[in-house]
Formats: structure tokens, sequence, C-alpha cells
């Protein structure tokens, strides 16, 4: 096991035991042997029908969701991404886009709630720091729980539309968001400096890829970023706020509205609760055409599903990651139910995937058993969009 992952998530467990916070991600929680008060039941095949949510989107809600998710857009190396963090903005995202029936951009999601930590989200920020020193220049990581009610809050500055502020660059492989973020930050000490070529600078990162919401033009928008980026250095703000100035930019005229009460976000720990119920009941609301269904999103231990962590997990020990549960399917071969994740890891790549727990699709999801996801998951997230009277 990477030491150092173990250390930060220990690190952000210290925190969340010392002040008392709740759903901590990324977490330490308490292995469910001996501790849980749910014991697992497989699920038998008339209560495992077949659904896959995007069956009931059309158009680009169904093209969205059919483009694999992939953190190495952020980072390159597929194997070593623990410190991008993106993985809660691109599930909450995924969550929202679902209930708003519109793509949601989880770069503007994830810029906006790390640029606005408020409350215990400093102090696991502080103890993520603390023990993660060769962490990204920008701040990573978060919750699940928070980003979803963030986003839905009255400000609904976290609610912005794709295709201004893509999180996938598809087909662009010369595009690299940590070497940009460096660029950035020498851009910034050449403007600190007067230094005229820190427009040529910030030009050269290539960001302006990422903020397409800036202007009609490449060129136009690049003036625009270098704009941000000089006022934003003499205000003397840091790299995280220039980004996320630029991001709202260009969402401008691009926000997506939702009716969804943030009180609706509802959350439950494994530890207590049966995560077979929320789970199933989104589901099956698809499946069967009712109103108001809802993505559900996982909070789980990548140990599980992939190589680089224990390659024998017994125990759900750390909530590291988290991803949408987008169907659910009988196998017949193998005589069990299985469900689907969308995950955001490794995009197409099947070779990271632990081939003992995961049946990997190829196209940006992967199977897995009933039993391992009761195994890796923490908690389930999702927007409970029922009355409030009759929310559980």
């Amino acid at each position: 096991m990477d030491l150092r992952w173990t250390t930060k998530n220990i690190g952000l467990s210290v925190a969340a035991l010392a002040f008392g916070l709740p759903f901590p991600a990324p977490a330490l929680t308490l292995p469910p042997s001996g501790f849980t008060t749910q014991d697992f039941h497989a699920k038998a095949q008339a209560d495992c029908g077949a659904v896959d949510v995007r069956d009931s989107l059309g158009g680009e809600m169904k093209r969205f969701f059919s483009y694999p998710r992939i953190e190495g857009y952020f980072a390159q190396d597929h194997a070593q991404d623990d410190d991008v963090g993106l993985c809660f903005a691109m599930g909450s995202a995924d969550v929202l886009s679902f209930q708003t029936g519109t793509p949601v951009s989880a770069m503007n999601l994830f810029l906006n709630y790390e640029n606005r930590l408020d409350g215990f989200d400093h102090v696991w920020r502080f103890f993520y720091d603390l023990v993660s020193p060769d962490a990204s220049p920008i701040a990573d990581g978060g919750f699940a729980n928070v980003a979803l009610r963030q986003s839905l809050a009255a400000s609904g500055y976290g609610m912005c539309q794709e295709l201004a502020v893509p999180s996938n660059h598809r087909g662009d492989i010369d595009f690299d968001f940590p070497d940009a973020i460096l660029g950035l930050q020498g851009a910034m000490r050449l403007a600190e400096q007067g230094d005229a070529g820190f427009r040529g600078a910030v030009r050269g990162t290539k960001l302006v890829r990422a903020f397409t919401g800036l202007a009609g033009s490449e060129g136009e928008a690049e003036r625009r970023l270098e704009d941000l980026v000089w006022s934003g250095t003499q205000a003397g703000h840091s790299a995280l706020q220039i980004l996320t100035a630029a991001s709202d930019q260009a969402c401008v005229g691009r926000k997506i509205a939702s009716n969804a009460d943030p009180n609706a976000v509802v959350s439950f720990n494994h530890n207590d609760s049966d995560i077979f119920g929320p789970i199933d009941g989104q589901l099956d609301l698809v499946r069967r055409g009712r109103p108001r269904p809802n993505m559900p999103a996982i909070m789980y231990d990548t140990g599980f599903t992939r190589h680089s962590r224990s390659p024998n997990p017994t125990r759900r020990l750390f909530g590291s990651h988290v991803s949408p549960v987008i169907g659910r399917a009988w196998n017949k071969r193998r005589n069990l139910c299985e469900y689907r994740i969308r995950d955001s890891l490794f995009g197409t790549a099947c070779a990271y995937y632990n081939e003992k727990n995961v049946r990997c699709v190829g196209d940006g999801t992967f199977w897995v058993s009933d039993a391992v996801l009761w195994d890796m998951t923490t908690f389930v997230t999702y927007i409970d969009q029922r009355p409030g009277g009759e929310r559980r």
C-alpha cells in the first residue's frame, strides 16, 4: 500500500476525530467486521432488475454520460493520481447533471469548492497539506455531499455548463493540467516583476483550453486570461483564485438552475446503514420510469478495485474515491447481481484494475458484484427529490 496515501488518509481521519467533523472524504472509517450493524445478504435475481440510467437519457446528456471520465486529464500518470483529488467533483457533477438534465462542469465545481472552503473544510485542508507536502499547487480533494449542497445553494456558483469549462478535453492529448498550473505560477512571477513576457507565458500554458466560455475566439480568450493573471497577481491572488475567476467569467450566461433543495442531499454511512436501500431505490425509480429519480454516488476503498492498492483487501478501511453508480444487472454466468460504476481514474484503460474484483468494460465503467460493492463502499450520497415529508 502506498505509505504516502495511507499517511494522508490517517492524517485526515485524525482531523475528523479531533474536531468531530462529519463525512470526511478521503477518510479512515471503521472496518465492517465487528462494528457495522448490517450483514451482507446476496441479492436475489428477482431484486436485480437490469437498469442503466443512461438509457433514460437522450441527446447531449446521453453522450455526456457515455464519454469516459478521466482524472488523467489532470494527471498524465494514471497510476499516481492521489494528488489530483477531482473524483468528488466529477461524481458530484454527474449527480447534478442527472438531476438538472444539463451536463454540469466538474472543473468549475472543483475550483469553486476549493476556493470557497469554509467551516470544517479548512480544518481538513490544513491536515491534508501537513501530511501531504508534495500535493498539487492548487488544493484538491473534497466532500461530495458538501459539494452537492454548496452547488444547490442560492448562490449557485458551482453550477455551470460543461461546455463553458470542460472537464475532459476530448482527444486533446497535448494539454496537461498540472503542467499548465506550474506554467501559470511562472507567468505570475513574471507579472509580479512587471515583465511583459508574462503574456507569452500565459499563452504557453494552453490554459485557455480549459475555459472555452471566456470568448468566441481562442485569441480573445487568451487576452482575457492574460488580463486576469495580471490583475489577480497585482491584487496578491493565488493561482487557485485566478483560475476560479477565469472559470466564473467563462460561466457568465451559462449557469444551470436547479429546483432541488440543498437539504435534500442525503448521505448514508455504511457502518450503520444498508447501502443497497438507497442505491437500489434510486436505480429502481429510473428502471420503472418513476418521477424524480437521482443518480447515487458512492465513496469507496479503491483497494478493492485497483492494482496499486492492497492486493487482497478484506476490510473496508479507507473511503478514498467517489464514483456514481449507473447500472445494475444479473450476471447469469456468475449467478449473482452486479453493479456498474462510472469511474474517473483510468478512462478506457483496464490494466490498472484488480481483475479479481472488477469486470472492466473498457468504456470508462466497470462492474462489481453485490458482495464487492458491499465490502468496498463507505458512504452513499444522492439528492432525494421526494417532497420533504416523504424523505427518509
